[in-house]
């Protein structure tokens, strides 16, 4: 169930700077209650009884601003995406002048929702998100010879695997850790890929469809070219439910080809990179903690 939000007043005048005059704010809630912040749903009555449903943007961990520059230049490629309306801009109503963007409202049902429906509709989301991500990686060369795009990051997992090293952190200092870093030295150059555009998380709530295809894309706050395989390890580490226990994971190695010691590799990488962002040494989610360690500790057997 979506959960009500008090809009700022800036938020309430961008709003309204893109609708007929007279127009009036009737409901504003959020996507996901889940995940705070995270973009808002907002129903707008005009003088004539119309009503009309935006999308106020608001990021939880990337960049709003690098998002609304993206989205015009995807969408000149034909990729299904939002339609920036108003903004960027800092809203200094709110804590930590935050940047927030006005979009339309794609159509279409979300993956997450598709893959909770039935055994069947599991199976077909998991199909779908594989073809959404394919789709976004079949961009990049045209990205990539367009200097507009320049913006866009590259992030190898040579590059991540240094990002956790150069951390002064606890983790560092704990030796199934340490091992574990140690492995990925020796093999991550011969397991790595050549990059690829991506959303940067490949959440299913993040592709939109109509029950057959892939209809839309939302979500790009933290777009890169990074390795294709990477952002499908959040689906074993967050347990993404249905699909990570419908086989999710078996299916995607099955479909592209990829033996399960390739996917260790990014799992192994991804694990390491959540356990420093996410979880303390001690303390905090001890369950968490522990399904991390233990998909960690079974990645690094196979490397």
């Amino acid at each position: 169930m979506s959960k009500p939000t008090t809009l700022t007043p800036f938020q309430q005048k961008m709003l309204l700077s893109i609708c007929p005059p007279g127009s009036r704010i009737v409901e504003a809630c959020y996507f996901r209650r889940e995940y705070l912040p995270c973009p808002v749903r907002v129903v707008v009555r005009g003088s004539d009884g119309s009503t009309r449903t935006l999308v106020l943007r608001m990021a939880r961990h990337g960049d709003v601003q690098q998002e609304a520059r993206l989205l015009p230049i995807l969408a000149g490629m034909n990729l299904p995406v939002p339609q920036v309306l108003a903004g960027p801009a800092r809203d200094g109503d709110a804590p930590g002048n935050p940047a927030i963007a006005v979009y339309s409202l794609l159509p279409g049902i979300n993956l997450q929702e598709l893959s909770q429906r039935s055994a069947q509709d599991c199976r077909l989301a998991g199909r779908l998100v594989i073809e959404a991500a394919r789709q976004l990686a079949s961009l990049t060369s045209k990205l990539r010879a367009m200097p507009q795009a320049g913006f866009v990051p590259t992030i190898t997992l040579r590059d991540q695997l240094r990002g956790v090293l150069n951390k002064d952190d606890a983790w560092l200092r704990e030796g199934a850790f340490r091992a574990a870093i140690e492995k990925l030295q020796r093999v991550l150059d011969d397991a790595s890929r050549e990059t690829v555009f991506t959303s940067g998380d490949y959440q299913p709530g993040n592709f939109l469809t109509d029950g057959t295809h892939v209809t839309g894309f939302v979500d790009f706050e933290m777009a890169r070219c990074q390795d294709f395989l990477f952002g499908f390890a959040k689906y074993p580490i967050y347990d993404l439910h249905p699909l990570n226990k419908g086989g999710f994971v078996a299916f995607l190695l099955e479909q592209e080809q990829i033996a399960p010691r390739d996917f260790d590799v990014r799992l192994a990488l991804g694990c390491l990179m959540t356990l420093q962002r996410e979880i303390p040494v001690t303390g905090g989610d001890a369950d968490y903690r522990e399904h991390v360690l233990r998909l960690l500790a079974a990645a690094c057997r196979s490397l």
